[in-house]
């Protein structure tokens, strides 16, 4: 929380700030966060996290990062699809590309992310 602008009152309201930020493990497992109620293992590398507070409207921001420990290069897709982000929750599909052939696998790696946009 912060000083509000222009006055005393502390808030999570103020514009820059992220509305909400996770950090998880594989399994969609929460090791911290900040306005997220929980996250659902859709399958290998997919995850769908919900808000406590939600959002005003879906066109908020999102990035985040996940490791890759295997040496191939990971890809995240915060917001896979755009129907997948509503103001309750939002998804994310992570995997990575092997480089000698160009193939695509998703896979359960911790990633971290944060959310950018108003509050309801």
């Amino acid at each position: 929380d912060v000083t509000g602008e222009g006055n005393s009152t502390t808030t999570n309201l103020q514009q820059g700030l992220a509305k909400a930020w996770v950090k998880h493990s594989d399994a969609a497992a929460l090791e911290d966060s900040h306005n997220i109620a929980s996250g659902t293992d859709n399958g290998t590398g997919d995850y769908t996290f919900a808000f406590t507070s939600n959002m005003t409207n879906a066109e908020y921001a999102i990035s985040g990062a996940c490791l890759n420990a295997s040496g191939n290069v990971p890809v995240v897709s915060w917001n896979p699809a755009e129907d997948e982000q509503t103001t309750s929750q939002f998804n994310v599909e992570q995997g990575y590309t092997i480089s000698s052939g160009g193939n695509y696998s998703n896979f359960d790696e911790p990633g971290s992310g944060s959310v950018h946009g108003d509050l309801a």
